[in-house]
């Protein structure tokens, strides 16, 4: 290699620096974006979806305070104890399910009935949630009503924008 003062270093090649250019923004345009999902909280950020209840009963549950939800949760632990409910009992109801459908002949029967067993089920479960939630709100002093009202309120309203 000759070292001759009067030679300009050879600089990089044009299609190299576009490359890098469009590499960088791509790269800054990736860490905004999860920059923004973060200070925003997230697309979960009032817990995850949870199918139709997330639209219907979500707010209200979400208003609820962390002690509220707990003592809702263990009391409806304590009646699905005392009432055999499990997610062992669910799993093999899903399994017994899944078997009357793949079996030949199909007992349309069989399968209406452990059907209809594991919707009663969970209908029983959500009756229990209900009633354990009502009777959370009748025992809510009028100040922390009209703010569990406020909170919900605004659950709705930012679900809505």
């Amino acid at each position: 290699m000759s070292s001759d003062p009067n030679t300009a270093p050879k600089g990089m090649r044009l299609w190299v620096r576009i490359v890098l250019v469009v590499s960088l923004g791509l790269n800054l345009l990736v860490v905004g974006a999860i920059a923004g999902i973060a200070i925003k909280g997230g697309p979960f950020k009032d817990g995850p979806p949870s199918r139709i209840a997330n639209e219907t009963i979500g707010p209200f549950t979400r208003a609820l305070s962390p002690q509220d939800r707990f003592s809702i949760m263990q009391e409806i632990r304590q009646k699905g104890r005392s009432e055999g409910w499990s997610r062992e009992a669910h799993r093999q109801s899903m399994e017994e399910m899944i078997a009357l459908l793949e079996a030949t002949p199909f007992d349309v029967d069989a399968f209406a009935e452990t059907f209809r067993s594991t919707v009663g089920g969970l209908q029983g479960r959500m009756t229990v949630a209900s009633e354990a939630f009502v009777e959370r709100l009748s025992n809510m002093s009028e100040e922390e009503r009209v703010a569990y009202a406020a909170r919900v309120k605004e659950a709705v309203e930012r679900k809505q924008r």
